[in-house]
């Protein structure tokens, strides 16, 4: 059923969601195995969630990176602060891992099924995965591409 906040355009739905400074955080938060409407507001750390929650979590330094760390089949609440390397992942754990210019790219890196924590440094080509691995590959122009969702 539509309602003043969504229209149907040949065929599709739109839906009206946030404001167009809102960062888009879409991905699966209740494991239900579809992706799930979602923003990061930074300039109050809210999560909004479409239906399902709204959580402050998070400050306007701090970039999301919502992914599934606890390997329980839904997207946990994470950011990466770059000015210090803290990771924090909503009531799972915290931890300091990478510098100011590392850029994070969290993936499954070793098949258990959850997300670990990893960073690409462009200026030393170097990729390292806490607990898994450390590699230099590359050159300091390439850009990383990683799908921290493909299993």
């Amino acid at each position: 059923m539509l309602n003043k906040y969504t229209k149907k355009i040949c065929g599709y739905i739109s839906v009206y969601f946030g404001t167009t400074a809102d960062a888009p955080v879409v991905a699966d938060y209740d494991g239900d195995g579809t992706a799930d409407l979602a923003y990061f507001r930074d300039t109050n750390g809210l999560w909004k969630v479409k239906t399902i929650s709204s959580v402050y979590f998070g400050t306007s330094v701090d970039q999301p990176i919502p992914a599934d760390y606890d390997g329980d089949g839904t997207t946990d609440f994470a950011y990466f602060r770059n000015s210090n390397g803290l990771w924090k992942v909503r009531s799972f754990t915290s931890i300091y891992f990478g510098v100011s210019t590392d850029e994070p790219v969290p993936a499954d890196y070793d098949g258990d099924g959850a997300m670990d924590f990893g960073y690409w440094r462009p200026s030393g080509i170097l990729w390292k995965v806490k607990g898994v691995t450390r590699v230099y590959f590359g050159l300091s122009d390439d850009e990383q591409v990683t799908n921290p969702y493909v299993e």
